[in-house]
C-alpha cells in the first residue's frame, strides 16, 4: 500500500510544508514537533473562543430557523467511485462512524452552499465518507503510524487508486483526509479539506453550528441519527491520545476535545428515536 508521501501533491514542493498536509505527513508521520504543537494549541483556542458563543446560542435557545438564507440537504453524488466509498465504509463500520461520515458530507454541503464556495461534489463525497476509515475496527493503524488521519488518508487514497480513480482526485481527496483534523485549514489549501474540517468540527464539537439553520440541522440529524456517536468517538480519540502521543488527535484531546464531544448541541436537537 503507497504512503501518503506517494501521492504527489504540490504542497511536497513547498520548503515548509503546511501542517497537515499530504507533504508534512510524508515528512513528519503525523508527528508534531514542540513549534507545531504550539500553533496547533493557538489554532484550537482560537476556533474554540470564536465557536463558543454560537454553541451557547444554540444550546441555550436552539438553532435559528434561516441564518444566512435557505439551504437544503443535498443527496451524495451518485458515481462509481462514490457508491464503492459508501459501500467501503459500511462494511468497515461501527454503524456511528458510518452515520459520521454521511453527516460529513451533508455539512460540508451546506457549509459550501452557505459560503458559496465552488466544490467538485464527487470530490468532496469521497473526502467525507472516507475520511475515518482507519478509525474503524479492521482499519485501526498499528503503533508505527504517527497520525490517523495521516494514515487513513493513505489508505484511502490507495483504495481510489485501486479503482482506476484519476490521480489529481486521488491526490486531492488524500490531502483533504490529511488535513480535516487540523483546528485550521484554509480554502486555498484545500477547498475539499477546508469543507471536511468545518463539517467535521460541527458533528464531533459544535463547532460553527449557529452559522446553519435548524431545519437543515434538523433533516441531517433524521437522516443519519448520532447514535452512539458521540460514546464512540471519545473513546477512538482517547485510544489515540495514548497511541500516538504527538499527534494532532493527542494534543486536542489534552486540550479538552473530550469535554467538547460531551456538550454538543447537536446532541440536545437530534430528533428521539420514536419520532424518526
Amino acid at each position: 500500500m503507497p504512503s501518503p508521501g506517494a501521492i504527489h501533491s504540490p504542497a511536497i514542493r513547498a520548503s515548509r510544508p503546511v501542517l497537515g498536509t499530504l507533504a508534512w505527513g510524508q515528512l513528519r508521520g503525523g508527528r508534531s514537533t514542540v513549534k507545531e504543537q504550539f500553533t496547533i494549541a493557538r489554532q484550537a483556542t482560537h476556533a474554540q473562543l470564536a465557536a463558543m458563543p454560537g454553541i451557547l446560542r444554540v444550546a441555550l435557545f436552539g438553532p435559528l430557523n434561516e441564518p444566512g438564507g435557505p439551504l437544503a440537504y443535498r443527496p451524495p453524488p451518485d458515481t462509481a467511485l462514490t457508491r464503492d466509498a459508501l459501500e467501503q465504509v459500511t462494511e468497515a463500520g461501527p454503524a456511528p462512524l458510518v452515520g459520521h461520515a454521511l453527516r460529513c458530507w451533508c455539512f460540508a454541503d451546506l457549509f459550501a452552499q452557505r459560503d458559496s464556495v465552488s466544490v467538485d461534489p464527487e470530490a468532496l463525497c469521497l473526502s467525507c465518507l472516507l475520511h475515518d476509515l482507519s478509525l474503524a475496527d479492521n482499519r485501526r493503524p498499528d503503533a508505527s503510524a504517527g497520525c490517523f488521519a495521516v494514515h487513513g488518508a493513505g489508505v484511502a487514497t490507495a483504495h481510489l487508486e485501486a479503482m482506476g480513480a484519476d490521480q489529481p482526485l486521488v491526490t486531492r481527496v488524500g490531502e483533504a483526509i490529511s488535513l480535516h483534523f487540523s483546528p485550521r485549514v484554509e480554502l486555498d489549501v484545500s477547498v475539499e479539506g477546508h469543507l471536511l474540517q468545518a463539517a467535521a468540527y460541527l458533528d464531533t464539537a459544535g463547532f460553527r453550528i449557529a452559522q446553519l439553520p435548524g431545519s437543515a440541522l434538523r433533516d441531517v440529524l433524521s437522516r443519519h441519527p448520532r447514535d452512539g456517536f458521540t460514546d464512540l468517538f471519545t473513546g477512538r480519540m482517547r485510544e489515540e491520545a495514548r497511541a500516538r502521543p504527538r499527534s494532532r488527535a493527542a494534543l486536542l484531546w489534552h486540550l479538552g476535545s473530550g469535554l467538547a464531544l460531551k456538550t454538543n448541541p447537536l446532541d440536545r436537537i437530534s430528533p428521539p428515536k420514536h419520532l424518526r
